[in-house]
């Protein structure tokens, strides 16, 4: 054994431990992900028994005389183990964060769909109408109150409140000395008191009550308030997203994101129920991708999603050259071995076969 033979054993050595080294952090960090979320322990033991399983398979299929030819079932279990593991890891590490700002931005563009067509939704003809009606003999009305000639006395003025009495049952002009001309400086107070009368009248008259409004307004007034705090919520999570880490991403991300669509969800069916509006907002979020990532049940689900992204090939193909590289590795490493003593009594280049 010459000193070249003995570096050309030792450097591959070198580069057999490095890549077993990458192997194993790749393999164990995805198996370590999909297992995370339901128990951290469990998700350690776990990760780093099935990432040294499928290098020990590696090691066995790459030094046995058969290689990969021979070893075709434990070359399937080993293609197995390193495409969920390395699909999983390269799927989290690199497009973790994409995935999970992408929903995130779906879900803001749904909460403001949400409130628009809730407006869309709950507007009521007659009511609008009615209010439009009402609004503009309001301002006609108030225009003539304060009218420094007759403050509300004249004919005009007496002329609108007959109207605003022919849509508002009810609605009559004001008694007491404080209506008269001589007291204009109260006009404000005057004036504020018919808007209150008006308010109250118009929400109980009858194509308010025949449109639900009390109801429809305090729906609408509900969804604004949802949509702004899932909004805040939304926009808090993106920027935790952004700055946090991977493992962040999995355990409080996912949280904070099903909490929202919990709310979203609750509040659609509540307007779904006031309408049967084709055009009736999504009953809930889509986050398919984000529970697809990093759970074990879900990897097929989540290739199927992202069939048509590049990167899923990408990975894939990665998983399949990890196992390739590391038994090509460990087949050079076995049959160099094996020449080496044989260099002794006749020298000759050593033949290092495939793993194939």
């Amino acid at each position: 054994m010459n000193n070249e033979e003995i570096v050309q054993h030792r450097t591959l050595q070198y580069i057999v431990f490095i890549f077993s080294i990458v192997f194993f952090f790749v393999l164990s960090n995805g198996y370590y992900n999909l297992l995370v979320t339901k128990n951290q322990p469990v998700a350690f033991f776990a990760a780093i028994g099935l990432a040294g399983l499928a290098w020990s398979l590696a090691k066995f299929i790459g030094s046995s005389k058969g290689k990969i030819k021979g070893n075709i079932p434990l070359f399937v279990l080993l293609l197995i183990l390193s495409a969920v593991g390395v699909f999983n890891s390269l799927m989290i590490n690199l497009e973790g964060k994409r995935i999970y700002l992408e929903a995130i931005e779906s879900s803001q563009t749904r909460f403001k769909e949400l409130n628009l067509t809730t407006k869309r939704l709950l507007k009521n003809p007659d009511i609008e109408a009615k209010k439009s009606r009402v609004d503009s003999l309001m301002t006609s009305f108030t225009a003539e109150l304060k009218n420094p000639q007759n403050c509300g006395q004249g004919p005009v003025a007496k002329q609108l409140a007959s109207q605003l009495k022919s849509e508002l049952d009810g609605f009559e002009i004001l008694s007491g000395p404080a209506n008269g001309p001589a007291n204009c400086k109260n006009i404000d107070s005057i004036i504020g008191a018919y808007r209150k009368t008006v308010d109250n009248l118009l929400i109980n008259s009858k194509e308010y009550t025949k449109g639900n409004y009390k109801e429809t307004s305090a729906l609408s007034n509900e969804v604004e308030i949802v949509e702004k705090n899932a909004q805040d919520q939304l926009n808090k999570l993106k920027a935790d997203v952004n700055n946090g880490d991977n493992g962040n991403i999995l355990i409080h991300a996912r949280n904070d994101l099903e909490d929202v669509a919990t709310k979203y969800q609750v509040i659609a069916q509540k307007i779904s129920a006031y309408s049967n509006d084709p055009n009736t907002p999504h009953r809930s979020l889509d986050l398919n991708s984000v529970r697809n990532l990093g759970e074990w049940s879900q990897i097929i689900n989540l290739i199927i999603s992202r069939k048509n992204e590049l990167s899923t090939y990408v990975y894939l193909s990665l998983a399949l050259f990890f196992d390739w590289i590391l038994i090509y590795l460990f087949a050079s490493l076995s049959d160099l071995k094996r020449a080496l003593p044989n260099k002794r009594s006749a020298p000759k280049t050593t033949n290092i076969s495939t793993p194939w």
